[in-house]
């Protein structure tokens, strides 16, 4: 069975349809919105593949994605960039919502490696790419843009490609919660 899919660019006031890719790649990229009705994720339910712990005191484990705290983040602990390296939970409404690098200040924003694009899974499908701006705004996007839901998904996003830092290798994400309801 083929599946035409389309590319949907994410705009301020909703998404548009962009253009025709191969058949099952869906590429997304997250809107620029301001935080409205944030439902924080459950710790419980946050995974990751990796965390950088690089102290006692200071562990930038993956709890810190659902903490409500953007000066805090979750930091890959791979080599290099963290290409491969993945996080996952259970959306609590189709849309989700992050903050991208480690932005507790513009300068560790800039020093620190950003997702440039996730491969995205729910519940355990591989359904697409989202790729996210380099910037500091909140960045959402609505699951059903890759896939018809039928009940709240376990998401996984996997890193495929970065901002590079200016300093360090490492890559951050500051936030990530479900949004609306």
């Amino acid at each position: 069975m083929k599946m035409k899919t389309l590319v949907y660019c994410c705009l301020l006031c909703g998404l548009q349809p962009a253009l025709l890719l191969a058949q099952n790649q869906i590429e997304t990229y997250a809107s620029s919105l301001q935080p409205g009705n944030m439902m924080a994720l459950s710790i419980e339910d946050v995974r990751s593949s990796s965390h950088l712990k690089e102290s006692a005191v200071l562990d930038h484990k993956v709890a810190n994605l659902a903490d409500g705290r953007i000066a805090t983040a979750w930091v890959e602990g791979a080599a290099k960039q963290g290409i491969g390296e993945w996080i996952q939970f259970r959306a609590q409404t189709q849309q989700i919502c992050m903050r991208n690098g480690f932005q507790k200040s513009k300068a560790l924003w800039a020093m620190n490696s950003r997702v440039q694009s996730f491969a995205i899974s729910l519940d355990g499908e591989p359904v697409g790419t989202l790729l996210l701006k380099d910037n500091m705004q909140t960045q959402c996007v609505d699951l059903t843009r890759f896939k018809t839901l039928s009940n709240l998904p376990i998401v996984k996003l996997t890193i495929k490609g970065v901002y590079p830092g200016s300093r360090f290798e490492d890559t951050c994400v500051a936030e990530i919660w479900s949004q609306g309801g």
